[in-house]
């Protein structure tokens, strides 16, 4: 099983943490994780099965409506006091645009059947594999349409969803099997594992995308063949490509932060979890891996968020920089201008939510790194 969520990140502003399992008749139903007062998200599947006997039942529904709360939360109408806090994505987001998003595109994805799927896949890892997910499954399924909305006008955008082979044509054909499967008896976890990679892979093109055109940079979504987009910089188009981590549960398992940062070790981690360069760097010119879930995240975020003086202060730091992703994409196009480069990056859920990443790496300084770590584990 693989970790899917980016890593929550608790800030240094962050002071009351308080985290609860709810638990029910058979065991544990559902989690809450609340930060100053604010609930980041909450979830209760115990209206969604039933035990008879010692079997367990699956009561899904067919279809699921997501629900706004206020402007900070949204959720789901048929789960019991399930809500996640937008605001933990994207500061500046309204509930309402994951609504509209849902309802605009659950013709090309459709969540509404989906979300089911995953509620299952919480019930199950609880019930059956006694294993409660630190975030629920169904996330996605309102975190995707918020960026499908949030890069809609972007050029290339319907192409990159509903065009043969590219990734939205890849999650309907996922969707079809696993009807199939619930059908012909043979579901299991594992299925839904392609399905996810598939969601949580589009949802950080898209939240990359928006941040680039965010920072100020004209941006398309590459066609049939191309790069995943293009930015346009100083009369040319560069092509990038993007890839996601996606590793193993057990690498974050029962791990534990360092009692103190340091910031060279957290930069040489973070450097060695960079994955699939050379075949991203293939058509493209810009390679960008988005490497929120690995732990090393964890220890380069914090030595960041502890080390940097902070928007408000007199003086600025290469922490305040790496926090700053509009500073840090101009640094890309620089670097650029030498040749290709690699791009790690950082988006966690956080009361501050935003894109960290270090500087960005030459090719040929990335191969020399990589060639070096390997000398010293023969």
């Amino acid at each position: 099983m693989k970790v899917f969520r980016p890593l929550i990140i608790v800030g240094r502003y962050d002071k009351a943490v308080q985290s609860e399992v709810k638990k029910g008749e058979n065991g544990i139903d559902g989690m809450l994780l609340e930060v100053n007062g604010n609930i980041v998200f909450k979830y209760d599947f115990s209206n969604a099965y039933r035990i008879e006997g010692t079997t367990l039942v699956l009561d899904i529904e067919k279809n699921y409506i997501p629900i706004t709360v206020n402007s900070d939360y949204v959720g789901v109408k048929e789960l019991n006091e399930s809500v996640i806090n937008i605001k933990w994505f994207e500061r500046d987001v309204d509930a309402n645009l994951v609504v509209d998003g849902w309802k605009k595109y659950n013709k090309y994805i459709p969540f509404d059947e989906i979300i089911g799927y995953l509620i299952a896949r919480d019930i199950l890892l609880s019930k059956v594999h006694h294993f409660m997910p630190s975030f629920p499954s169904w996330e996605i399924c309102l975190t995707l349409p918020m960026y499908m909305k949030l890069t809609e006008k972007i050029d290339g955008f319907r192409n990159r969803i509903t065009v043969a082979t590219e990734i939205g044509e890849q999650i309907r054909n996922t969707t079809e099997k696993l009807e199939r499967h619930i059908s012909n008896g043979t579901f299991q976890l594992e299925l839904l594992d392609d399905l996810l990679v598939k969601m949580h892979s589009l949802a950080d093109e898209l939240c990359l995308a928006y941040h680039i055109k965010k920072a100020g940079f004209d941006i398309r979504f590459g066609d049939k063949g191309e790069a995943d987009f293009f930015i346009h910089y100083q009369d040319s188009e560069i092509p990038c490509e993007h890839k996601s981590r996606f590793p193993d549960i057990s690498s974050v398992i029962g791990m534990k932060l360092p009692k103190k940062f340091n910031y060279s070790k957290a930069l040489r981690d973070i450097i060695f979890e960079v994955k699939q360069a050379k075949k991203g760097l293939k058509k493209s010119e810009i390679f960008f891996n988005n490497l929120s879930r690995v732990v090393p995240a964890i220890e380069f975020v914090y030595t960041v968020e502890m080390g940097r003086y902070g928007s408000d202060a007199e003086y600025f730091n290469f922490l305040d920089m790496f926090a700053n992703f509009k500073i840090m994409m101009l640094s890309v196009m620089l670097f650029h201008e030498k040749g290709k480069v690699i791009v790690p990056y950082i988006k966690p859920i956080s009361s501050d939510p935003k894109i960290i990443t270090p500087f960005p790496i030459p090719e040929k300084a990335f191969e020399g790194i990589i060639k070096e770590k390997k000398e010293k584990h023969k």
